[in-house]
């Protein structure tokens, strides 16, 4: 995220809508979401032309993993530690723990390699451990990785930046972005595929001229009633020609 410019914030003012032409026995035409909002700078309304790049993303998927480890206990001294799980996406050693109910003063140090724990050391046995103490060994920092269904000019991939933006007029800091509308400059339409996952979540960068781009934080979910698309593209011969379904976004702040 852009973090040496003032931050940005914006808020949904109306619920998303999804309006799709179809016509009978035809497959459904790509759907367009009506985005509507306002947003500030250092706390006061934006006016004019923002930048704005949108991508429609899954929720990220963890890659982190937390190690896990198991002391051994000789006479009531920690005397060594193995590693279980090397666990995954550790930046720097992680700070190591041992507990028990009895025991004192035992001190031990993971060393990484590659993102991992590959040993960890007992620099102090301590005294008076159980047979089984516990060995805490603290998380790696979270590394979501993201699929990018769509972007308003195609290039966004694993939910990074799109390359070109759109501009869309801002006016007291109110703006309306039609999303998937390819008749506007740099943005393409959205496959109704996309509304195949279940997991569907608009993000949002804007660039106001002076700050620089930033990627507004919180990730907007489009939740369930928003699917109602899969079955209008799937059962297009009983539909009216034109249906709008309004997607189920609750009010929120991105900043």
């Amino acid at each position: 995220m852009y973090t040496s410019s003032p931050a940005f914030r914006a808020f949904l003012l109306a619920p998303l809508l999804l309006a799709a032409s179809i016509l009978p026995n035809q497959a459904a035409a790509p759907p367009v979401i009506t985005y509507q909002g306002r947003i500030q700078a250092e706390g006061e309304p934006v006016d004019g032309i923002g930048q704005f790049k949108f991508a429609l993303v899954n929720a990220g998927t963890e890659t982190s993993v937390q190690a896990t480890a198991t002391a051994t206990v000789t006479g009531g001294f920690v005397t060594s530690i193995t590693v279980n799980n090397p666990g995954a996406g550790y930046v720097v050693a992680p700070q190591v723990t041992i507990r028990d109910a009895t025991g004192v003063g035992a001190v031990a140090t993971a060393a990484l390699s590659g993102g991992q724990i590959s040993a960890i050391a007992v620099n102090n046995a301590g005294t008076g451990y159980s047979a089984s103490p516990t060995v805490a060994i603290d998380p790696p920092p979270s590394n979501l990785n993201f699929v990018s269904y769509w972007s308003n000019d195609g290039t966004s991939a694993l939910g990074a930046e799109p390359t070109d933006a759109v501009a869309i007029v801002v006016s007291r800091g109110l703006f309306t972005a039609a999303l998937g509308d390819a008749s506007l400059p740099n943005m393409t339409p959205i496959p109704p595929s996309v509304f195949d996952n279940d997991d569907v979540h608009l993000r949002i960068w804007f660039n106001d001229g002076v700050n620089g781009t930033a990627q507004l934080a919180g990730d907007q979910r489009i939740t369930a009633s928003a699917f109602a698309i899969r079955a209008d593209h799937s059962d297009s011969a009983s539909l009216a020609d034109v249906a709008t379904t309004a997607m189920n976004v609750a009010w929120s702040d991105i900043s």
